[in-house]
Order: structure tokens, then sequence, then C-alpha cells
């Protein structure tokens, strides 16, 4: 299967003010919208382009992301906030749970896609481990009393690799990050 590629100028272009969306979606911000949820409906994936950040810029990222989640899990483990949730640094393997594996009408309707679009359906928690930190302002008011950045360990994230990703969130109003 060939992922989709949705380019996000259009929406950055209404962030940042270039055109008005104040009543109504600006038709090429709707047809945007419209293309990623119809993807997502019909293949549940999809590459999204940033035109804030060059091709280099992504693959320091992916760089530096691919060192942190080589290294040791006792290293990676102190960066774990289990009573954050993990909604913020690691979360190691075999924590999550995906909601289609407890989730019996989710399943139903999974069952009744055609036999070659079904996806399989989990037999226990997710694997994967996964690494979360807050991006953009924190509210003013807010329940979640968590840290506000906590960044993956390592040298080169030290050393700038993160300025066009975290730099982004300056690039956008502030309600469009807390929605």
């Amino acid at each position: 299967m060939e992922i989709p590629v949705i380019d996000l100028t259009p929406y950055v272009d209404a962030a940042s003010g270039k055109f008005s969306c104040d009543e109504l979606l600006h038709p090429e911000l709707k047809a945007v919208c419209s293309e990623v949820s119809r993807i997502l409906r019909e293949t549940g994936a999809l590459l999204v382009r940033d035109p804030r950040c060059s091709t280099e810029d992504n693959d320091r990222f992916i760089d530096m992301m691919e060192k942190y989640f080589e290294q040791p899990e006792e290293v990676k483990r102190v960066q774990e906030r289990p009573h954050h949730h993990y909604q913020v640094g690691s979360t190691p393997g075999g924590v999550e749970i995906p909601r289609s594996l407890v989730d019996l009408e989710m399943q139903k309707k999974l069952r009744e896609l055609p036999k070659d679009r079904q996806p399989a359906i989990p037999t226990g928690p997710d694997l994967k481990s996964r690494y979360m930190w807050r991006v953009g302002p924190r509210p003013s008011k807010t329940w979640f009393q968590g840290p506000h950045l906590l960044a993956p360990t390592g040298s080169s994230w030290r050393r700038g690799n993160r300025v066009c990703w975290i730099s982004l969130r300056h690039q956008l109003p502030n309600d469009s990050l807390q929605k």
C-alpha cells in the first residue's frame, strides 16, 4: 500500500492568519481536512509534510529518536512517569492496552470488514515503547500538574536537534495547540 502524503501548508497558513477562518473553513483548508478524514477512514495511515521543517530537520529528529530507543531499558526507565499516566516521558512496551482489545463493539465492526481489509485484533498489551513530551504552552487552568517538557536524554537532543520541532509550537496561536 502506498501511504498518502498530506501537506500541512493550508493549515499553517490558516493558523498564521494568512486567510481567515472566522465563520467557515477556507475552501483550501476544508479540502485538506476532508482528505485527511477520508484517508484515515479508508487506510488508517498517512504521512504529513510540514512546510516549517526541512527533510534534514526530519532526518535529524528520526536519527535522534532511533538513538534514544536503542538505549538500554534502565536508561529509559528513569524517564517513565506512571504517576502522570505516561502522558510525558517514556512508556515501556506492554503497558498500553489497545482499545480494540477491550472494545467489543469495535471488534464487531472490524470483523464486519471485508476479509482483505480486516486488521489483526490484538490479543494482549501493545509491545511497542513510546516517548511523549508536552508541546506548547501549559494552559493557565489545568487539572494536570505534570512536568511541562521532558526531553529525551542524550547529547544530540541537548545540542539543538530539537530546535525545529520545539520552535514549531511558537509559530502557532496558543489556542490552536490546546484544542
